[in-house]
């Protein structure tokens, strides 16, 4: 899996790190065998009531290994959660880096809730994996290894009882019963996908539903999910718990399973009685070490669906990797030729044999009904998804061999759907171009018509639009989005659907001005409304997937553009 290789080639890197803080693991447990040992044998002895002198060392011992528990505990956190961070930090830049190039051609295999959860819930899964799977493996092993080679000091019988118990502690019950529980959870991350999706879809479409009456019925179905994900947890949580059950019984015959060997030895003189007590409780403790090995082999199970996961969008076939650029994507001008384009969503045709010409300065417009293409001629113009046969040229140079974001300098692109962030009105502008002034910014806005409605926002430009942009009304958005196009200042437009949402007063009003705007760009208007032909050179007309050249009838619109 590539993320887990990541994951463990940052681990590599940080190898300073990870050795200090496998170091004060090992430290803290061995400092509360110490502890609980040297406590025991103090207690045994005190017993005997000893001169309190004779004691000096151990009580010194005990106060050493108590405090210096706490500050190798608390040491070790401290590495242990640095490195963490720091190992998020670079799954989740590594992760967008990855991510970014494939998108939005393989997002539209995925739905939103479900990209979420795995962005979000499967990235911070990964995170601990040093933490949970890693650190405690390693402890386990060492321990293991100690405890085997200093009770077979005292004696062989209980090194091996010892080994037997930790064997099995350490490694038949937590995989026997983790591996049940894995099965129980084994598709676990896809229902949470699932329910994130159901509830973004609820919170987005709530309006509807209550007008439709259908509310009730929708709630039923995420009343189903939830009761799904309930059931595989508390199935779960039944596998957990005999586990911890069982983990506790085998740690607790350690007692007197080490007594009842080392007995024989106290009674025949070869083995002191306080020494005795010592090794049977410093043994027992010694069991810490494994107290969260059922929770490493658990989270690698976890850890392992996380990272199929998002290696799913990560991970590009060969005929899905991007083409090396091989020249500078500089068009002398800004037509736009489609030739015999053909495009497939993975296996349905979208688009078939389309012939598409728009000369510099040309306002053309695509009409056709919902699905027969139109968007995804848009899509193919800024190179979100390459075609499956034909070739696009932008002022005679191909986008092929182009670079994507190279080629998305030179358009522009005005959707159905405005998509504004939850932050200012100056920030969401700013995204067209980051070097703007707040006075290039108010310009756009007064040459879009938003003057009126920017003398009404109580803070100017650091005016929140909220979530979606909900603050402000569909008119104002959509103007707000033409302001951006203005401001990014290329030769290309393509406006797809952008009144659609829009009464008809406030259509006519924003159409004015996008009229007035592009003048000299090169104009793609893609639209179902065939109201807009005034806006047009020409238009071409669309239906299922195949594209035809029809003129304007009537006057046409005066442009500097040669007329096909």
């Amino acid at each position: 899996m590539n993320i887990l290789k990541k994951i463990i080639s940052e681990l590599h890197r940080f190898k300073g790190r990870v050795s200090l803080s496998l170091f004060f693991v090992l430290l803290t447990i061995l400092a509360g065998v110490g502890l609980i040992a040297a406590s025991g044998y103090l207690i045994t002895w005190a017993a005997l009531q000893p001169p309190i002198l004779d004691m000096i060392l151990i009580l010194v011992a005990v106060r050493f290994f108590g405090i210096s528990r706490a500050v190798f505990r608390y040491t070790e956190r401290l590495f242990s959660h640095d490195l963490t961070f720091r190992i998020l930090q670079k799954l989740r830049v590594g992760f967008y880096n990855a991510v970014e190039p494939v998108l939005p051609a393989k997002a539209i295999r995925y739905r939103s809730g479900d990209l979420l959860s795995r962005f979000s819930d499967d990235v911070d899964q990964l995170q601990e994996f040093y933490l949970r799977v890693i650190s405690p493996a390693f402890s386990a092993l060492f321990f293991i290894l100690l405890t085997t080679v200093v009770t077979a000091w005292f004696s062989l019988t209980l090194s091996a009882a010892i080994l037997l118990l930790m064997v099995i502690n350490v490694f038949a019950i937590p995989f026997l019963i983790r591996k049940k529980a894995g099965d129980i959870t084994d598709h676990l991350a896809d229902d949470f996908a699932g329910l994130s999706q159901f509830m973004n879809d609820h919170v987005q479409g709530a309006s509807d539903l209550l007008h439709s009456g259908s509310h009730k019925n929708w709630m039923a179905e995420g009343e189903k999910a939830i009761e799904n994900i309930s059931d595989i947890q508390k199935r779960r949580t039944k596998a957990f718990s005999l586990e911890s059950g069982f983990y506790t019984a085998v740690s607790h015959a350690s007692l007197p399973a080490s007594f009842l060997i080392l007995l024989p030895l106290v009674l025949s003189g070869e083995l002191s009685g306080l020494l005795m007590v010592a090794v049977v409780l410093g043994v027992f403790t010694a069991f810490e070490a494994f107290e969260q090995i059922g929770n490493a082999v658990q989270h690698a199970y976890e850890t392992r669906e996380s990272a199929e996961r998002l290696d799913d969008i990560t991970s590009v076939k060969a005929d899905e990797k991007p083409k090396k650029l091989t020249t500078v994507f500089k068009p002398q001008d800004a037509s736009i030729s489609m030739m015999n384009v053909s495009f497939s969503y993975n296996k349905d045709r979208v688009l078939r044999h389309i012939d598409l010409v728009i000369g510099a300065g040309e306002h053309v417009l695509l009409t056709g009904p919902s699905g027969s293409g139109k968007s995804t001629i848009a899509h193919l113009l800024v190179k979100w998804f390459e075609p499956d046969d034909g070739d696009i040229l932008i002022g005679d140079q191909s986008i092929r061999m182009a670079d994507g974001a190279s080629v998305r300098k030179f358009i522009s692109v005005v959707g159905q759907h405005t998509r504004l962030f939850n932050t200012s009105l100056r920030n969401n502008l700013l995204i067209a171009n980051p070097d703007a002034t707040d006075r290039d910014l108010i310009e756009a806005l007064t040459a879009v018509r938003f003057d009126d409605a920017f003398a009404k926002l109580p803070n100017g430009l650091d005016t929140q639009v909220g979530e979606l942009g909900l603050r402000l009304s569909g008119g104002e958005r959509q103007r707000v989005a033409i302001a951006r196009a203005l401001l990014k200042d290329t030769p290309i437009w393509i406006l797809d659907e952008p009144l659609s949402n829009l009464g008809r007063a406030m259509a006519d009003e924003i159409s004015e001005s996008v009229s007035e705007l592009t003048k000299d760009k090169t104009v793609l208007h893609i639209t179902h409304d065939k109201s807009r032909l005034n806006m047009a050179d020409r238009f071409y007309a669309m239906s299922d997937g195949k594209i035809w050249f029809k003129r304007l009838p009537g006057p046409y619109r005066v442009s500097t553009s040669s007329k096909g």
